[in-house]
């Protein structure tokens, strides 16, 4: 099947959750015998068509900043590649097309494009109710809240990266759970084994982008605050935003500036170190529509802490705590932290329990295997 996934940031050329779903997923395909491209705006000098690790890249809008400096998705990027989508998709035909629902205006892009003989498939991230979108862009979060909405009808075709956002979409959009099919982020089971003991560095860890939903400050409110009382314990930082700089000041304006660590983004193989020899993983991220990092980090065998957000699939990727800890604030964070650190018994059950919730989650013996029976069947139903 001649396949094309269409999202706006491209893996390994940005580094978020999103599009590294896209490339797992694609990659697999292609091995399976598909014909797979990315769609996407083009992050790389040269031709806009490249063929790289199995699967094409084809960049219909020229590289510009997808975030501004506050964090959000920047107004006029999306627009270029709503319209370089609809031009590709009128020159070159394929058997079904997978498009992120955001940015909005790609969905639409691709359904005016497409003939009708070839099946739309729309992936839903994450659902925002008019509130969000306010709080998000302001006065235009209502025309975008109204898109979302009109969104829906584009197609009969719908998948949700989790449960939750599943939910969500049935509860704000009214897509019937019938239709929306669950395809989640995955992990490389095989590639982030952890380590045969419990051979660790005295560090928590956060990984992530710096943007402020992520909330890698309330990580360092709660490291300072236990600090003193563990004088040997770092934390590491890994990735990169918008909050960098602020974070970073507030890290040297503390007593303990000296043993927190900001690394940006670093190396694959680093990373699976980095996630193996850790205390803990903390994700205090108040919005997630899956949470990839956390499944990584439970597959290298890291014990794993997540926020409960009514906006956060935390809670079900860690099976309500039993593949790691949910805590509801900063203080609950303290007390779940010192719990983690103090206790040896602790981490050894929260090691394994994630390890075993994370192989539900392998690329290849789960997510891939259901995206392609889906794909299949949306393909012979049209």
């Amino acid at each position: 099947m001649k396949i094309a996934f269409v999202y706006d940031a491209a893996y390994p050329f940005m580094a978020g959750g999103g599009e590294k779903r896209y490339w797992e997923i694609a990659t697999r395909l292609a091995e399976l015998g598909h014909d797979v491209t990315l769609v996407c705006a083009q992050a790389w000098p040269g031709p806009s068509v490249r063929k790289e690790g199995g699967i094409s890249y084809v960049g219909v809008s020229p590289d510009r900043a997808l975030f501004t400096a506050s964090g959000k998705r920047a107004l006029i990027p999306p627009l270029a590649f709503a319209w370089g989508v609809y031009k590709h998709l009128k020159q070159v035909k394929y058997d079904l097309v997978d498009c992120c629902s955001f940015p909005l205006l790609s969905s639409f892009a691709c359904k005016f494009a497409l003939p009708k003989t070839t099946p739309l498939v729309l992936t839903w991230f994450e659902v925002r109710d008019l509130r969000g979108w306010v709080a998000y862009t302001g006065v235009m979060g209502i025309a975008a809240y109204l898109l979302q909405r009109l969104a829906v009808f584009l197609t009969k075709n719908h998948v949700a990266i989790s449960e939750f956002t599943r939910s969500e979409a049935s509860r704000l959009l009214s897509i019937p759970t019938r239709r929306c099919m669950v395809i989640s982020g995955g992990v490389n089971c095989s590639e982030y084994t952890p380590l045969g003991n419990e051979v660790t560095l005295r560090r928590l860890v956060f990984v992530g982008r710096l943007v402020r939903h992520k909330q890698a400050d309330l990580l360092i409110r709660a490291f300072l605050a236990i600090s003193d009382e563990f004088p040997d314990l770092t934390l590491s930082i890994v990735g990169t935003g918008t909050e960098a700089a602020a974070l970073a000041d507030m890290a040297q304006g503390s007593a303990a500036a000296s043993r927190i660590f900001f690394h940006g983004l670093v190396p694959q193989a680093e990373l699976v170190t980095i996630y193996r020899t850790c205390l803990a993983f903390v994700l205090p991220s108040g919005q997630e529509g899956f949470g990839m990092v956390l499944v990584e980090a439970m597959a290298a065998g890291a014990p794993v802490l997540a926020l409960s957000s009514d906006r956060s699939a935390a809670s079900e990727v860690l099976d309500d705590g039993k593949a790691g800890l949910i805590f509801r604030d900063e203080t609950d964070l303290i007390r779940a932290l010192r719990n983690v650190l103090l206790d040896n018994e602790l981490r050894r059950r929260l090691r394994a329990g994630g390890f075993a919730r994370a192989k539900m989650y392998d690329w290849t013996g789960s997510v891939v295997p259901c995206a392609e029976s889906y794909y299949n069947a949306v393909a012979a139903r049209n």
